[in-house]
């Protein structure tokens, strides 16, 4: 009886397995067909903080938006995040026509917190520019700051406000080059 048990379990276990992946493939299907950012990320949030019922029950339906470059849409995205960020307690400001005025691309550059559609940028080092090591920290004439982070050196060049070029790298790094120099550095925002 026990085993008969067993074999039936074990013969169903992975149609339940199969079922919830179906559900998340169609799920996954539905948010990848939305065209617009805000909309598909939206979407990817639902269907990741509902990844842990899926065993248990197929996903609700969610609320979709029709997919297309609308102003309707926006004010729908903005009021389903409204909702859900009530919902939540989080009180952050959910419009999604509205930016930070004090943040320009060039000010939001290299910061976690505020993605930037730049992919460099062109500055000058603040007055006397003697070579760099790992650990120093260069001063930008537009108030950035950025620290060197990998092993690199180059102690032999002296410069007075020389220009600079920071440009993104891979897996969210960036690199400074100085004008002059044959060489380039890892660096990391610190201000």
């Amino acid at each position: 009886m026990n085993r008969l048990f067993a074999a039936i379990c074990l013969t169903l276990l992975p149609i339940s397995f199969l079922n919830a992946a179906a559900s998340i493939n169609s799920e996954l299907e539905n948010c990848a067909a939305i065209k617009r950012d805000l909309l598909r990320l939206n979407c990817y949030d639902q269907l990741s903080s509902q990844a842990g019922s899926f065993n248990e029950q197929p996903l609700p339906p969610m609320n979709h938006v029709a997919v297309g470059n609308t102003a309707a849409n926006t004010s729908a995205v903005a009021a389903t995040t409204a909702n859900q960020s009530t919902a939540t307690g989080n009180t952050a400001n959910t419009n999604v026509g509205e930016s930070n005025s004090s943040r320009s691309p060039t000010n939001s550059f290299g910061l976690k917190t505020q993605p930037s559609d730049l992919d460099e940028i062109k500055s000058h080092i603040v007055g006397q520019f003697s070579g760099w090591k790992k650990g120093d920290k260069i001063k930008l004439a537009n108030g950035q700051v950025w620290k060197i982070t990998d092993s690199s050196n180059t102690l032999h060049h002296r410069a007075t406000n020389p220009k600079i070029t920071i440009s993104k790298g891979a897996f969210d790094s960036y690199r400074i080059s100085v004008d002059g120099l044959n060489k380039d550095a890892l660096v990391k925002r610190v201000k």
